[in-house]
């Protein structure tokens, strides 16, 4: 089966599956499932997560105990699986019906992957929350150090005060060697979006020497603008062009996130440098995508930069934001 499944043989597998399901004794049944499900996590651990799919999927529709341990893990490897696609929030629904029966290590990767869609979607009170309930359940290490975080990017987006924000972070580095490395990356992210412009030479500084410059980028294009560091934002955008150009070939929702806030970016260097009838179209071009992407913030914050140029706005602009709207 794990040959079939992972050279995608479709009908010899499905032959497999057939002969395994038409089993009518219920305790046999679930044996030949679990046999099913334990080579859906061999292809899972191996790099075959998309082979993976349909075995889990199988499990779902044919276990006898739809409340079973490998059930309720088979909904969250769809749920990983199909991350950023339509069937994201239905999936999310069902994870989040089957966690009781998870064990514990699943519970708190369903709570961490949940808590980073929403942050992703930029729906920061439901991230707060699962974030929340993930301290909770995960109580120390990795994930608890995970949670402390994601509560940090959420609470500086619902009136969080910076020391709040600043604190959460300062326990993260605490619990875990991994982010006690990126705390101080951590909290420069935290002062640029308090607007705490002091740091941003600082803040570029530390993200041109990391593996995160993807992130710092938006950030980095945004202190200069709003300190009217034009030529400076120039240079910024000609000395990080390979980094810029790798941006929207990614599928990782954290890239796909920072390319939307760096188009953004972009776009109002564009209008700082009077080129607006470039500058408007973008900011319109990435308000479309980050409707299509249920970013309904930053969906919100490309309509408002648009509305500040208003005396600037063509007949073309109109058209195109008309069309926007009756999406």
């Amino acid at each position: 089966m794990y040959k079939c499944a992972e050279k995608e043989y479709e009908e010899p597998l499905q032959k497999l599956l057939n002969t395994l399901l038409q089993e009518r004794s219920k305790p046999i049944l679930t044996k030949n499932l679990n046999f099913v499900f334990s080579v859906a996590e061999s292809l899972f651990f191996n790099g075959k997560e998309k082979q993976s799919l349909p075995l889990y999927e199988i499990i779902i529709e044919s276990m006898p105990n739809h409340f079973s341990e490998q059930v309720a893990i088979s909904y969250f490897r769809k749920f990983y699986l199909v991350r950023g696609t339509e069937e994201e929030q239905q999936a999310i629904a069902l994870v989040l019906k089957h966690i009781p029966y998870m064990p514990n290590e699943f519970q708190q990767l369903s709570y961490v992957w949940i808590s980073a869609v929403y942050h992703h979607r930029e729906q920061w009170d439901k991230s707060l929350h699962y974030a929340k309930i993930l301290e909770k359940t995960a109580k120390e290490g990795t994930w608890y150090a995970e949670a402390l975080v994601l509560q940090a990017f959420a609470l500086r987006r619902v009136n969080g005060t910076l020391n709040e924000v600043l604190e959460l972070i300062d326990r993260s580095a605490q619990a875990s060697d991994y982010h006690a490395k990126h705390a101080l990356g951590n909290r420069l992210i935290t002062y640029m979006e308090f607007e705490r412009l002091e740091y941003l030479d600082q803040f570029i500084s530390w993200y041109e020497g990391s593996h995160y410059i993807f992130l710092g980028l938006p950030y980095m294009l945004e202190g200069l603008l709003k300190t009217a560091r034009i030529e400076d934002a120039r240079h910024l955008l000609n000395r990080f062009q390979h980094i810029i150009k790798e941006l929207p070939n990614s599928d990782q929702p954290s890239r796909i996130r920072s390319y939307l806030h760096f188009r953004h970016a972009h776009a109002l260097y564009r209008c700082a440098r009077n080129e607006l009838n470039e500058g408007l179209h973008e900011l319109l071009d990435v308000a479309n995508k980050a409707l299509e992407l249920g970013n309904l913030s930053r969906f919100k914050k490309c309509l408002q930069s648009y509305w500040n140029y208003k005396n600037h706005i063509t007949i073309e602009h109109e058209k195109k934001f008309t069309q926007l709207l009756s999406l």
